[in-house]
């Protein structure tokens, strides 16, 4: 009898196995994918004679939820790479996928409950600011943006 249950559950066991494996493999094809890279890059430069600033932490966040951190390097250059949900983005009028961030939106794109800003900590201070509007790709693949942050004059940390 026992024999008999094994054949009953392997019969029903290898159909939903293989449907399993074909969800997984449709989510690693581009396009097809609720899941997107995000690498952001850039540098942090101080004053009018732009000066690199070597150890500043960089770091993403929504609300005060932190997705991932870095340290600049001696050029002041850092990059991060983070994974985003679908649930992300918001289409616009066209039917593209605008990741949530401050203004200006995109046309047609709600405003962002919880926008993506990036913020920077150095001797002087904490500089928090949003990351440029970025889209989902056509193709599917890595969302990539790159940004110039200027630390200008003298600011202090929020208590």
């Amino acid at each position: 009898m026992s024999a008999d249950r094994c054949r009953r559950c392997m019969k029903t066991m290898l159909p939903h196995s293989c449907l399993v494996l074909l969800s997984l493999l449709l989510l690693t094809i581009p396009g097809c994918s609720y899941v997107y890279e995000l690498l952001l890059t850039g540098q942090v430069l101080r004053g009018d004679e732009r000066v690199a600033v070597a150890g500043a932490k960089v770091a993403l966040f929504t609300g005060n939820y932190e997705h991932c951190t870095t340290t600049t390097d001696s050029e002041g250059r850092w990059s991060l790479k983070t994974s985003l949900s679908d649930i992300d983005f918001w289409p616009d009028e066209k039917g593209r996928l605008w990741l949530e961030s401050d203004p200006p939106y995109p046309k047609g794109a709600p405003k962002a409950k919880y926008p993506y800003t990036i913020r920077v900590e150095t001797e002087e201070g904490l500089i928090t600011c949003p990351i440029p509007n970025v889209s989902v790709p056509d193709s599917g693949g890595e969302i990539t943006a790159s940004m110039l942050i200027l630390v200008e004059g003298s600011f202090v940390l929020p208590e």
